[in-house]
């Protein structure tokens, strides 16, 4: 009786972390792909916002050299070998041809079980067309105090000549 109430509370135990884990995912407007520590897709479940342009069924098997360009796949790679061997959060921002529009994305990858990483791709061209907006906000404020500055410094009489 002991054995089989202890094997209850464990099948509950874990139902609850599946129903955690399955939620917090299905919560995510990231891309979460689950590779191999070779590159190799096992798993990939597109984010509730995404619009990357390849299927699921697609990306099962497949290795990022297959998905990505091939300069993004190596540097992908450096980054899931690193985080497998530390154990440690790896990011990496690129950009990428997404229809007829560049997108830029933040990946994050970390390893979670014995021999695959988890990786979350994030959409941040929003973030990114702001950054930029904001920058070149900036340089036309600096330009125009430059030349108020400049036009102030024109305008300015000297003391003598008001008596």
């Amino acid at each position: 009786a002991e054995d089989v109430t202890e094997k209850k509370i464990v099948d509950e135990l874990i139902s609850d972390v599946i129903g955690r884990d399955y939620a917090i995912i299905k919560a995510l407007p990231d891309i979460l792909f689950i590779l191999s520590n070779d590159g190799k897709f096992t798993d990939f479940k597109a984010g509730n916002n995404s619009e990357f342009p390849i299927s699921s069924a697609y990306v099962i098997g497949k290795t990022i050299w297959d998905i990505f360009p091939h300069s993004i796949a190596e540097h992908l790679h450096l980054m899931i070998r690193e985080s497998y061997q530390s154990g440690q959060l790896k990011t990496f921002d690129f950009k990428m041809q997404n229809h007829d529009a560049e997108k830029h994305y933040e990946a994050r990858i970390v390893k979670s079980h014995k021999n695959e990483v988890l990786m979350l791709l994030r959409d941040v061209t929003h973030q990114k067309q702001n950054e930029i907006q904001i920058l070149k906000i900036a340089e036309d404020l600096r330009q125009i105090n430059d030349t108020k500055a400049v036009s102030y410094t024109h305008l300015t009489l000297p003391t003598s000549d008001l008596v």
